[in-house]
C-alpha cells in the first residue's frame, strides 16, 4: 500500500469528528513540550496538552483552534487526535470560555462544603481556561 501524499488529520471529539482533511503540519503542546509533526513522520503516540494548535492546511494557510487535553498517534501519514473539544481561536470563543468561566466560579462560591469532587473539576477547568489568554 502507498503512502499518502500528505497528512491526514482527523480529530475526534465527544460530538464526532471535529476535523477530517489533509494537512501540512500540526504544532502543538504535548507532556514532554511542543512538537510539530508533518507527513512521513515517524510513528508515535502521545499527548496533547490544553491549549492553541496552529494547522497549516495544504494551500499552506496556518489555521488556529483550542484544544482540550486528549491523546494523538501518527502513523502511516495518519494523525488522530482523540480530545474533549476542538473549536476555532477566535474572539467569540474565547469570550464565551470568559463568560463560562466566571459562571463557574460563582457556581463555586456558592457550592455547599460536601461537594468536593465537584469543586475540584470545576478549579481545574478554570485553571485550564486562564491558562489560554
Amino acid at each position: 500500500m502507498s503512502k499518502p501524499e500528505n497528512l491526514r488529520l482527523n480529530i475526534l471529539t465527544p460530538i464526532g469528528s471535529g476535523f477530517d482533511q489533509d494537512i501540512v503540519k500540526i504544532g502543538f503542546r504535548c507532556t514532554d513540550g511542543d512538537i510539530v509533526l508533518f507527513k512521513n513522520y515517524a510513528p508515535t503516540v502521545g499527548t496533547i496538552k490544553f491549549g492553541k494548535i496552529k494547522i497549516t492546511d495544504i494551500e499552506n494557510k496556518e489555521h488556529f483552534y483550542l484544544i482540550d487535553d486528549g491523546m494523538f498517534c501518527i502513523n502511516n501519514n495518519l494523525l488522530e487526535i482523540v480530545t474533549g473539544f476542538f473549536v476555532p481561536f477566535n474572539q467569540e470563543n474565547i469570550d464565551q470560555l470568559q463568560h463560562d468561566k466566571e459562571r463557574d466560579y460563582d457556581v463555586l462560591t456558592h457550592l455547599p462544603n460536601h461537594d468536593y469532587f465537584d469543586v475540584d473539576m470545576e478549579i481545574y477547568l478554570i485553571k485550564k481556561i486562564k491558562s489560554i489568554k
